[in-house]
């Protein structure tokens, strides 16, 4: 079973959750509104998360940042996709290192792709990420 944490806050959450049981078998997928109450969860009945999902929302971005922080804090080995509209956005994600960049607009195949690519210990980067990061100069990115 791949046991996954998702922020709720995501206005696009329906979504996400259903193209990820469609994507991937055996995924019981565990929301959260804060990175407290996850960690106060999760680690009261002693479950590490294989895979988190955090869809980063303007309204909410602090607390989408505290949620990567804190899966990076106390489960360095949990793999981390991001779920993104605008490419600005991104920047202090990259510094903390997930594993996957997708665009919130995925089609089930390029989720399970993606799931499948970070599940597996690789980094998966959607096109639109990659053409954005290649014509990027890193002083713009300040992400050093």
């Amino acid at each position: 079973m791949i046991t996954t944490v998702i922020d709720t806050h995501s206005t696009s959450i329906r979504r996400l959750t259903q193209t990820l049981r469609e994507s991937v078998e055996d995924i019981h997928i565990f929301p959260f509104e804060s990175a407290e109450s996850m960690i106060d969860a999760m680690t009261h009945v002693g479950i590490s998360p294989a895979l988190a999902v955090i869809s980063i929302n303007q309204v909410v971005y602090e607390q989408d940042l505290a949620f990567c922080k804190s899966i990076t804090t106390y489960w360095p080995t949990c793999k981390i996709i991001v779920f993104y509209q605008q490419r600005k956005m991104v920047r202090p994600f990259l510094k903390l290192g997930p594993h996957g960049f997708l665009k919130k607009d995925a089609d089930v195949k390029e989720v399970r792709e993606c799931v499948e690519w970070v599940l597996s210990g690789r980094r998966y980067c959607n096109n639109d990420f990659i053409d954005w990061i290649i014509g990027t100069s890193p002083k713009r990115l300040n992400v050093r």
